[in-house]
């Protein structure tokens, strides 16, 4: 009975309608960032890019030029993140789960409060650091205004 309450939230969903970035309202930040998943594995650098929405949309892409390692995005009251490397693709509705740094860094660095285990420092205007206090996972970077 467990395991069939965890399968629910945790699944994998249609695919997310694709979000135009271009259109009025998104506010999008680009910078670099270095991402270490599990202390036991190397770092990766590569490009980051955090879009918003004021209605809540939300859109993140880790991508290591040209290939998206991570791409999360947050829309109609669904979530879904993707590692690309892997070939796994997760989602579910409501809020998205706390595991997947993504979620947390688009929030931090639009100033909102976040949950335990994740932890944001901001070092300058454009640079910080998100990091998980359980796991060891961090990623650091800057994104331009």
């Amino acid at each position: 009975m467990v395991c069939l309450g965890f399968a629910g939230a945790c699944r994998s969903l249609p695919r997310l309608p694709a979000l135009d970035l271009s259109a009025p309202g998104w506010q999008i930040q680009q910078g670099q960032a270095v991402w270490l998943a599990r202390p036991t594995q190397p770092a990766l650098a590569g490009d980051l890019l955090v879009a918003r929405h004021p209605d809540g949309r939300l859109w993140v892409q880790f991508t290591k030029t040209p290939f998206p390692l991570v791409t999360a995005q947050r829309q109609a009251g669904q979530w879904a993140v993707e590692f690309t490397p892997r070939q796994l693709r997760l989602g579910g509705r409501g809020a998205p789960p706390q595991r997947f740094w993504c979620f947390p860094l688009a929030a931090a660095v639009a100033g909102e409060p976040l949950r335990t285990p994740w932890r944001f420092e901001r070092r300058s205007d454009t640079s910080w650091r998100l990091w998980n206090d359980r796991t060891g996972e961090w990623i650091d970077g800057y994104l331009a205004p």
